[in-house]
């Protein structure tokens, strides 16, 4: 079956409510892969059915995030995915820049695996390290809700899971040497209780942030006026909207992303 012919046939089995409680149910642990920049990227057939039932699909998801992390890892080849998911952000960089090389911090244990899959079906091994662990200050346990298809974060309900100092994760990123660094940060409203973390290190000239500062109260955690507030008290950094234009006051009731430049 071609592929338009296939996408035609689920786009209409997807329109059933009886199918799509069928598959919830019987297909829930079903892998698909899509073309992903020249490569393949894998994801979970029902959970994230959103990105092949549609004209959406993984290489157009956040397509402004993922372009402005291309032009930035062009002079800073370490890279950090702080919240990497299905590794989105991650592959996009590695397929589309052979001097990128990264780690990746997932502690969901199904998106882990679905990014591990993507590594070896595009042979990026050598070039990525996935962390399934949680970013923490200094914990090396957190508790994580992993419900929702893009939406597990740090909760005080959630399941016990292995976490990482963000210091031991930058190090490891850093692979020994000098070269600023790129992190990119998206952890559903727990970058309130790691962005002091950040803001302590010691990152070379030159490094740069992409943060997703969630609205108020978001997960229970959301502040982006008291984070804006935090970063704006450090010197020696530059804050600024994705992309480069000035920031002021953020919507609270809104998702903002923010670059961080260390100068």
């Amino acid at each position: 079956m071609s592929h338009s012919l296939f996408r035609r046939v689920t786009d209409r089995l997807h329109r059933s409510p009886r199918l799509r409680r069928f598959a919830k149910r019987w297909a829930q642990h079903l892998v698909l892969t899509q073309p992903f920049h020249g490569g393949r990227i894998a994801f979970n057939a029902v959970t994230h059915s959103w990105a092949w039932t549609g004209g959406r699909s993984y290489e157009t998801f956040d397509r402004h995030i993922q372009d402005r992390l291309l032009e930035l890892a062009a002079t800073r080849p370490r890279f950090l995915d702080v919240g990497a998911n299905v590794g989105v952000m991650t592959l996009s960089l590695l397929l589309r820049n052979p001097q990128v090389t990264a780690v990746a911090v997932e502690p969901g244990a199904e998106a882990a695996d679905l990014l591990r899959r993507s590594i070896r079906r595009n042979r990026l091994g050598d070039r990525v390290e996935v962390a399934p662990v949680a970013a923490s200050v200094a914990e090396t346990t957190l508790r994580y809700d992993g419900t929702g298809s893009v939406m597990g974060h740090v909760s005080a309900g959630g399941t016990a899971v292995a976490a990482r100092p963000l210091r031991d994760l930058v190090r490891a990123a850093a692979r020994g040497g000098p070269d600023p660094l790129l992190i990119k940060i998206d952890i559903e409203g727990f970058e309130t209780e790691l962005l002091p973390a950040l803001l302590a290190l010691a990152l070379p000239a030159g490094s740069a942030a992409v943060i997703e500062l969630h609205p108020q109260g978001f997960n229970g955690m959301g502040d982006p006026a008291g984070n804006l507030a935090r970063i704006r008290a450090v010197s020696g950094i530059r804050l600024q909207r994705l992309g480069g234009s000035e920031i002021g006051q953020p919507d609270v009731r809104d998702f903002t992303q923010v670059e961080i430049h260390w100068v």
